[in-house]
Parts: structure tokens; C-alpha cells; sequence
């Protein structure tokens, strides 16, 4: 699967998922200079600034392990 399309598809069944769990989806795909969040959500009174990541395999680790610390810092800044 080509890379942008596993990404997209990836954020879509994050957003339907989150969708099931009652969050309000706010805004997909938001950048501010640099930064991009793939989705923004919304529920009891949390706003909630998610990153998506997806692998076709764990041959270089798990998802999460690729949101690292530059990441968690361009996504703090776009969320302030």
C-alpha cells in the first residue's frame, strides 16, 4: 500500500473510533507553520490533539515509538 493512503486510511478508522467512543471530531489534518495534527477531538470537557500512526509490520518497532520527543514538542506548540 502506497504510504499517503495507509496514512489517510490509518486516520480514517482512528476518527471512526473515536467517533464511537462519543468524542466530537473538531478538525482533521490542522497545521500551523510546520506543525500538523491529524486530528483534534473533543469530550467532557477535554480537548485532545491526536497523532496517528500506522505500520504494516513491527520489523522497526511499534507505532507509538515513532512519536518522539520533536514530534510531542511541534504538536505542544501547535496546540497552544
Amino acid at each position: 500500500m502506497i504510504h499517503n493512503a495507509l496514512g489517510g486510511e490509518s486516520e480514517n478508522i482512528a476518527k471512526q473510533y473515536l467517533e464511537g467512543k462519543n468524542y466530537e471530531v473538531l478538525d482533521e489534518n490542522w497545521t500551523h507553520g510546520k506543525a500538523e495534527i491529524d486530528l483534534i477531538v473533543y469530550k467532557d470537557g477535554v480537548m485532545v490533539f491526536v497523532e496517528v500512526k500506522a505500520r504494516t509490520s513491527v520489523a522497526f518497532g511499534q507505532a507509538e515509538e515513532f512519536v518522539h520527543n520533536a514530534k510531542q514538542k511541534q504538536m505542544e506548540l501547535a496546540a497552544t
